[in-house]
């Protein structure tokens, strides 16, 4: 099954909404012969499905934003998947949710292609959230 992050406008009653997000979503794989599996992440939500919903998960009130994702448990195998798309790269830069984890995976990735980083106009960016010490690249 592929993952995809859910970008939700979490009310001040959170579970409630994700009762009622997994209730929507649920009995519309159920009607839809969709295997489904949904795991609350740290202020997002994981969405594991067997065919490609999201166009049916954004019409999920407060849904503000759908994506496939890669989920890693290490910087290691997160930067051995980034590594190709950046060959022809001059210079990059990591946009992640922690600073310390986009200065790290920055680190891995100067070190390995010795392409400068820079934040500010880079040629390639590496999109990350760093959530429940699980990288998951976007």
């Amino acid at each position: 099954m592929r993952p995809y992050l859910i970008f939700a406008r979490m009310p001040r009653n959170p579970s409630r909404y994700l009762a009622t997000f997994k209730r929507e979503l649920l009995d519309f794989c159920a009607e839809n012969g969709i295997e489904c599996v949904i795991e609350p992440l740290g202020g997002r939500i994981l969405v594991f499905t067997s065919r490609d919903i999201c166009d049916r998960i954004v019409r999920i009130r407060g849904v503000l934003d759908c994506r496939p994702v890669e989920i890693f448990h290490d910087p290691e195998s997160l930067v051995k998947k980034v590594l190709p798309s950046l060959e022809n790269c001059r210079s990059f830069a990591v946009r992640c949710n922690r600073m310390h984890v986009a200065q790290e995976i920055g680190g891995m990735i100067h070190e390995t292609l010795g392409i400068p980083a820079n934040l500010e106009n880079p040629d390639c960016e590496v999109r990350v959230e760093f959530r429940n010490d699980l990288y998951i690249l976007l």
